[in-house]
């Protein structure tokens, strides 16, 4: 039931194949990964620690987003194991990727020890991702492997601490902290250009097939977002907050969802359902036309990948929406 939902909240589904798993590509990064030099780096993690002693070659991500710093730190992953409705990387991504063509592991399923130990890597990255523990035993039995800390939860680790991970693991810590940095200016000059943003009601969320809704909080990548260009939640429903990254809101109670603003993504077909919902439709939010409707194909994905590769995406793109509804 917990895998079912946080599945559904993380919109992962069918993409790619395992045939298409298997077909490994040649060695084609080999010396050409761009990592540094900065070995050996220890990196701990949920299960203990894990040492990198020389600069990785062959890099599987196995972290639904853990492409996106790697990239944009330069060095390309031999296989990415993206999410719903991606081929590989998303279109904030390719420029970064170039003409490389990883391998991609489907989304459809957790990829197995043994499919990613195949590919032959030196290094596999599943830090925004759930791997349990019998699986990170088999893969770091054999291969370095880097989980998330133990200090957030499966997909709940802030993009800075993310980045941070991913760039020591590559021997780039230096870059790491200035891509943060960079990033980190980046939301805060745009919040402060947008200051009738400033204090206004709205949250990003997602249709519960039970009726509700399914705000995100400040624990998930598009809660962040909303919070970073200042954002906040409704005060009754940020009461209900119990620390989870999405407030579980019954239909009885759609009535805290009135705010400046929503941001709902739609996982097909939602939009629809919305329009015979008396009780939704009855919202002065609705009713006022300040709710956008995301698909999960591009933006509604930018927005929860939440990566110094799709903020600035998100904010090209999504943010001039908001301002529009919410201002």
């Amino acid at each position: 039931m917990v895998v079912g939902l946080t599945a559904a909240l993380l919109f992962v589904s069918a993409c790619g194949t395992a045939d298409e798993a298997a077909e490994l590509p040649a060695t084609g990064f080999d010396g050409d990964s761009g990592a540094g030099s900065a070995f050996p780096v220890t990196i701990e993690h949920q299960y203990g620690e894990t040492e990198i002693t020389e600069p990785p070659q062959r890099i599987v991500t196995l972290g639904i987003t853990d492409h996106d710093p790697l990239l944009a730190l330069g060095v390309t992953p031999m296989a990415v194991h993206p999410w719903t409705g991606l081929d590989g990387v998303g279109p904030w991504a390719e420029e970064a990727l170039g003409d490389a063509r990883p391998t991609v592991l489907p989304a459809s399923s957790t990829p197995e020890p043994e499919e990613v130990l195949a590919l032959m890597p030196d290094l596999v990255l599943a830090v925004n991702y759930s791997m349990d523990e019998a699986a990170y035993d088999a893969l770091s039995e054999l291969v370095p492997t880097v989980v998330r800390s133990a200090d957030h939860a499966d997909y709940a680790i802030p993009w800075q601490e993310h980045t941070e991970v991913i760039g020591r693991a590559v021997g780039k810590p230096d870059e790491a902290a200035a891509l943060i940095e960079e990033t980190e200016t980046l939301l805060a000059d745009t919040a402060a250009g947008h200051p009738e943003l400033a204090d206004r009601t709205g949250a990003a969320l997602l249709p519960n097939p039970d009726g509700g809704y399914w705000p995100f909080t400040d624990l998930d990548a598009r809660g962040q977002f909303m919070t970073a260009m200042g954002l906040r939640l409704p005060d009754e429903l940020a009461a209900l907050d119990d620390g989870a990254f999405y407030i579980d809101l019954s239909a009885e109670r759609m009535d805290l969802l009135e705010s400046d603003v929503l941001v709902i993504l739609d996982q097909g077909g939602d939009e629809e359902a919305a329009q015979d919902d008396a009780v939704f439709q009855a919202l002065d939010v609705v009713e006022r036309g300040d709710v956008i409707w995301l698909d999960t194909e591009y933006l509604g994905l930018a927005m929860a990948h939440n990566t110094v590769l799709s903020i600035p995406y998100t904010i090209d793109e999504l943010l001039p929406l908001i301002v529009e509804k919410a201002a």
